[in-house]
């Protein structure tokens, strides 16, 4: 974040809350790709983004109880169905807990 900080010319702690909310819209756009991929049985398609998604949130994290884990819940409430979130997070690659943990929330 430091390097972040000095190219924007920001504070570090304004850095990483441009970094939050920009992993926090990949994160929500790569959630909705993969109800699309879904609902189109584009199943290859479907798998390659969740991994994206682990990928992302290993290398960077949100910190616990982020207010953009609650941004992109709510974005998605009206967007996909139980079945498509409870068939999202079966899908999601197991071999790192603490990220699976953030897609139950």
């Amino acid at each position: 974040l430091t390097g972040l900080a000095i190219a924007l010319k920001v504070p570090q702690d304004r850095a990483a809350t441009i970094s939050s909310g920009e992993v926090a819209a990949r994160i929500r756009a790569n959630l909705l790709q993969t109800v699309v991929y879904s609902r189109t049985n584009q199943d290859l398609e479907f798998s390659l983004t969740l991994i994206k998604i682990d990928n992302i949130l290993t290398k960077l994290p949100f910190q616990e109880d982020a207010p953009e884990v609650e941004v992109i819940t709510r974005s998605l409430n009206n967007r996909m169905s139980d079945e498509e979130r409870r068939k999202i997070y079966a899908s999601f690659p197991q071999q790192r807990e603490q990220n699976l943990n953030l897609l139950k929330e």
